[in-house]
């Protein structure tokens, strides 16, 4: 399994350990024990089905997989670059969307095509790619296509993709029952919470690190907040002062954040900036897993998406005339209705694909002139890093503030 999978595998089996120390506290007909016996068997037929491929590292074909795609990114960045001047050689390295193996053995199979042609190789060795790229991209290439797992990885994605929604209806009857039990809930959220900030450490040579006072300089934002009890999916109150810290210094007349969630940041920054119009754009209410009209970019996270209230904690508040709500799937939404904004909080989808199609389109949307955040910089959402990885080789400076998950960039095109 790959790397997203292992993270979506270790979730379920960190909720099964929950479950199965706290099933007795629940009726045996109950629907918690419907779905929490079901996460159980999900996780153990993952096991049988892969065992050699769950325990934290990559063994043969996924340790080639995961650096054929590393190759192929970096192949496909540098070519974007060379684009600057030959806008049709980019087209050919484009890294396709997705994270299918077959999609990814047939783009690096063309890619290699492309190579072979006559100084099309040298572009890159003129950017300082190793001499040997292309044979290290073709060897790995190889050894994917000579191990042949398909039944074996077809099994563990569908036990994968049942998950979420067990999780999803374990998760509320957990959160209930434990309501005015602080310690179970707590060990529950610890359980079913990955995004564990300390883990943003690992991500540093890949994203180097930046302190807070280095992106302020002298300004001096004076910031309000409430210090909330956290809730799963809000981000954290220190890291909440991060945020609006460069936001009230930037000051911008109009923000887009991306993930509305249940509306805590989004308030934050609406009461932060006063005369401000804050967009902020989450899945239509009635998404489901089962039923996901844009299926062909993954997303992650579908137990916060099931138990969202979008806007929860703005509504009804004064902030809330100044803040625009919008109900779309960013793969396919017309980033245009939202205006003019120079200041972008990324939080949605944490997959690659997800990840890189916000960012580009906001990008687009400012014209290059705005600040960037984005939220879970760490090394629980591999896709976050990859992107933001692929955004400094082409000269971007993105950086992870010191202490937290949340990465930066100013661009000014």
């Amino acid at each position: 399994m790959d790397a997203r999978e292992f993270r979506l595998f270790d979730l379920f089996r960190r909720a099964s350990s929950f479950w199965t120390a706290n099933a007795a506290e629940f009726a045996p007909d109950s629907l918690a024990s419907t779905h929490g016996g079901a996460l159980t068997v999900l996780v153990q037929g993952v096991a049988d089905a892969g065992a050699d491929r769950i325990h934290g590292s990559y063994t043969g074909r996924e340790a080639a997989l995961e650096a054929l795609r590393a190759r192929a990114a970096a192949i496909d960045a540098t070519a974007r670059v060379i684009a600057l001047g030959d806008p049709a050689f980019a087209a050919p390295f484009r890294m396709p969307v997705g994270r299918e193996d077959g999609a990814i053995l047939d783009h690096v199979a063309a890619m290699l095509q492309e190579l072979a042609k006559p100084g099309v190789a040298e572009q890159f060795l003129q950017r300082e790619m190793a001499p040997d790229f292309s044979i290290r991209l073709q060897e790995d290439h190889a050894v994917v296509g000579s191990h042949d797992d398909t039944a074996a990885t077809t099994a563990v994605r569908q036990l994968l993709r049942e998950g979420p929604g067990h999780l999803a209806e374990l998760d509320v009857c957990v959160r209930n029952r434990y309501a005015d039990q602080p310690r179970p809930l707590g060990a529950w959220a610890a359980a079913c919470h990955a995004g564990d900030p300390a883990s943003a450490e690992v991500t540093q040579p890949l994203v180097p690190n930046m302190d807070l006072g280095v992106i302020l300089g002298d300004r001096r934002p004076v910031v309000q907040m409430p210090v909330l009890r956290y809730e799963d999916g809000m981000l954290p109150s220190d890291q909440a002062l991060v945020l609006l810290s460069i936001l009230v210094a930037e000051a911008p007349s109009q923000v887009l954040e991306i993930g509305t969630y249940m509306g805590h940041t989004t308030r934050l920054m609406a009461e932060n900036l006063p005369h401000a119009v804050i967009h902020t754009v989450d899945l239509p209410e009635s998404f489901t897993a089962e039923n996901d009209p844009e299926s062909r970019l993954p997303k992650d996270d579908y137990h916060l998406i099931a138990r969202r209230t979008v806007g929860r904690e703005f509504r009804g508040q004064e902030c809330a005339a100044r803040i625009r709500q919008h109900f779309a799937d960013t793969a396919s939404w017309d980033f245009q209705g939202v205006g003019e904004p120079t200041f972008f909080f990324i939080d949605g989808s944490h997959t690659y694909e997800y990840c890189r199609s916000d960012s580009e389109r906001c990008l687009k949307l400012c014209g290059g002139n705005g600040v960037f955040l984005w939220h879970d910089c760490d090394a629980i959402h591999p896709g976050v890093i990859r992107f933001l990885a692929e955004w400094r080789a082409l000269g971007r400076d993105v950086r992870r503030i010191t202490g937290t998950p949340i990465a930066y960039w100013k661009g000014s095109a």
